[in-house]
């Protein structure tokens, strides 16, 4: 999981290496695609850091490190804030 959050903060400091080079106001897919690409990175390191946070295995969210089974039992929810760049729980 360590591994996975490192990888995903790598790639989410290479995004500030990305330009978009249409300047175009009409129908401009480089924009769009850059926008879409942002959203994906976002949405890749709040999954990837929510998954490591979790140290528990409860449903669906299993966890190899953590094999005890804990569905009756949520010891903690985490509610994620994306801002400047970083996550916060």
């Amino acid at each position: 999981m360590n591994t996975g959050c490192q990888l995903i903060d790598k790639a989410w400091e290479s995004f500030e290496d990305v330009q978009v080079r249409d300047r175009s106001l009409i129908w401009n897919s480089d924009l769009i695609e850059t926008i879409e690409l942002e959203n994906l990175l976002i949405n890749a390191s709040v999954t990837m850091h929510s998954a490591e946070a979790r140290k528990e295995s409860i449903g669906a969210h299993a966890r190899e490190d953590f094999t005890k089974r804990e569905d009756g039992e949520m010891d903690e929810a985490y509610c994620i804030h994306w801002g400047t760049g970083k996550m916060r729980r």
